[in-house]
């Protein structure tokens, strides 16, 4: 199917899912960052794959606001929603907490496809709570390459 898959990134993670994910479906998919294009046109895709990068807890905001407000449309297709985050424990709580029951129930089940701690790149504030919080200190990327394999499958 020909897809297209909106993401919001922080530090380039989710936007590698993203384009893994393009390349793994074909037919003419494409990515799309919710900050840079924010109303993407869908009505040239079959379906729709929305991911997020979760920061305490939370998506960020253009993702929040574009799934608020284009909700209809997105029920309209298939639909897979996908989180990339590091915090494997707390990651059932923040797929449930960040999406609306509609969403959730909607064709798909909702997706962890991992993450990475890009202490490089990460803001003073982002780097003291990885190094506080989950007491990393060296980069780590933990991608779940398998789950995105099969995750891209279920739109060919």
């Amino acid at each position: 199917m020909k897809t297209a898959v909106l993401y919001t990134t922080t530090y380039g993670a989710t936007q590698r899912c993203a384009e893994a994910l393009v390349a793994a479906i074909g037919q003419g998919s494409q990515s799309f960052d919710l900050r840079s294009v924010p109303e993407p046109n869908l009505q040239e895709f079959d379906a729709v794959i929305v991911g997020a990068s979760v920061y305490v807890g939370k998506i960020q905001a253009a993702a929040e606001a574009y799934l608020k407000s284009h909700e209809d449309e997105l029920l309209r297709k298939p639909l897979a929603l996908f989180l990339c985050g590091m915090q494997e424990k707390e990651i059932s709580n923040q797929l449930q907490n960040n999406f609306s029951e509609s969403l959730k129930k909607h064709d798909k089940p909702l997706v962890w496809l991992g993450g990475a701690y890009p202490l490089k790149k990460m803001s003073f504030m982002h780097k003291l709570m990885v190094k506080t919080i989950a007491k990393v200190t060296e980069e780590q990327e933990a991608i779940r390459w398998s789950v995105l394999e099969q995750l891209a499958k279920s739109f060919q």
